[in-house]
């Protein structure tokens, strides 16, 4: 199967090295995010493999179905960086893949910390050689509600760790997890917002999930609550969230990802960022953790996402039944 892989991270290669002696795979690898300029090379090309930053819209659809290419394979969770009801009109499938849970979790674990004990704060202060504790009073973990906004794979991982800690956990899913029912109360999404001290989310980006937190019920919440998002941007509106950090209804925030990221993730803007006012604000608050979409990152879930993105279009050419195939 002959394979195009964009964006190729240096990381990446040793995993697509591996690929290569060990699935019967042609791969063509480019550190270029596919681009309307480059996307010639996928001509010849069974499927090509792409990651979130790279929008495969319909013009691109259009090209790879006239290229020969038959399948798109995202190398992440998200897929919608893809329009699928295009790729479904020219019968082009696609899949995503999924990484180890732990990668997330730990780091979401890591920002929930990070908030509840001011290390921005306490950070910032260093940098000016100011070494005065006040402001810098934190708060235990075994004294909070903790509110879980999915409990899938990365929220039920996250679940198990909070648990540890000996908070209470209350959570939202549609579809409750029996493996949680020991120590995790189900609740509405409203009684969530009114409950916890910290809100966690973890649930897929779609037009059901749009804006989940935003201005209009943002005065749900519990003063000085946490709020913690390492899944998809879109799922809380900048602008409630900016509102709530100003005003003290939020005390403080763990920003993996935030809504309007493409053309800044994995770019080196270098002060370019004027018209991105809403991150300048967000980054400009002392007790705001952000980081640039990298809770993921770990070597385990990198190597998860080439090989296993690998098998997923190698499932489709085979014939096999694609649970990893996502569909308009």
């Amino acid at each position: 199967m002959k394979i195009a892989v964009f964006g190729c991270l240096k990381e990446e290669i040793p995993y697509f090295e591996l690929a290569k002696k060990t699935l019967p795979v042609e791969l063509s690898l480019t550190s270029d995010l596919l681009t309307d300029d480059n996307i010639s090379l996928a001509k010849g090309c069974d499927a090509i493999s792409v990651l979130a930053t790279s929008a495969v819209n319909e013009k691109r659809l259009i090209f790879l179905k006239d290229a020969g290419v038959k399948y798109v394979g995202a190398r992440c969770i998200g897929y919608n960086h893809i329009d699928l009801v295009s790729a479904k009109k020219l019968d082009i499938r696609v899949c995503n893949a999924v990484y180890s849970e732990h990668c997330v979790a730990d780091f979401t674990l890591m920002l929930m910390l990070m908030c509840i004990r001011n290390v921005p704060y306490i950070l910032r202060k260093n940098e000016s050689y100011d070494y005065r504790i006040n402001g810098m009073m934190g708060r235990e973990m075994p004294n909070l509600t903790v509110g879980i906004v999915g409990t899938g794979r990365i929220g039920k991982a996250v679940a198990k760790r909070v648990h540890g800690f000996g908070s209470r956990i209350i959570a939202f899913d549609p579809y409750p997890s029996k493996e949680l029912s020991d120590y995790v109360q189900y609740v509405s999404l409203e009684k969530l917002y009114q409950q916890s001290d910290i809100i966690t989310f973890h649930a897929p980006y779609n037009k059901e999930n749009y804006h989940m937190l935003n201005q209009k019920n943002l005065s749900l919440l519990k003063d000085g609550v946490i709020i913690i998002n390492a899944a998809r941007g879109e799922l809380v509106e900048s602008q409630a969230l900016i509102e709530g950090l100003d005003s003290g209804k939020i005390a403080g925030a763990g920003i993996d990802c935030f809504e309007e990221e493409y053309g800044v993730i994995q770019y080196d803007l270098n002060y370019n960022i004027k018209k991105r006012h809403d991150l300048m604000l967000l980054q400009g608050y002392p007790n705001v953790v952000f980081t640039p979409h990298v809770a993921f990152y770990t070597d385990q879930a990198v190597k998860d996402l080439v090989i296993i993105g690998l098998k997923n279009l190698l499932q489709f050419e085979s014939g096999e039944s694609n649970p990893a195939e996502v569909t308009a």
